[in-house]
């Protein structure tokens, strides 16, 4: 691919954590972010996606989210991230055919309800 970039938006393990003592390595749960000329893919939308930059939606044709599995720190980054509330924003895959995940399905609206 040329001119791609790919930026870590979050790596940390199972849960979200704050504080000084993890301002060296961040505290984000896992997201990476690839930037090519035209479109822009996500992988997995841990807390890190909350880090991705407002600009990728205005730079970039497109936008896919691949799941690398269906982890919850994997996973979180949806209930607060940008990527579902514009339900045409986003191109979501994953090899789980059960799984045609938008934010409705993913969380249940009793427990998250709509913004």
């Amino acid at each position: 691919m040329k001119n791609s970039q790919i930026t870590i938006l979050g790596a940390r393990g199972s849960m979200p954590v704050s504080g000084e003592q993890f301002s060296t390595y961040g505290g984000a749960t896992a997201c990476v972010l690839l930037e090519t000329a035209s479109d822009a893919v996500i992988f997995d939308a841990g807390t890190g996606l909350m880090n991705l930059p407002e600009r990728v939606w205005k730079e970039h044709e497109k936008v896919h989210v691949f799941f690398t599995h269906f982890h919850i720190d994997h996973m979180l980054g949806i209930l607060t991230g940008p990527i579902f509330y514009d339900r045409e924003a986003a191109e979501v895959r994953s090899k789980c055919r059960q799984c045609r995940c938008r934010r409705k399905m993913c969380v249940p609206a009793a427990y998250f309800p709509e913004v």
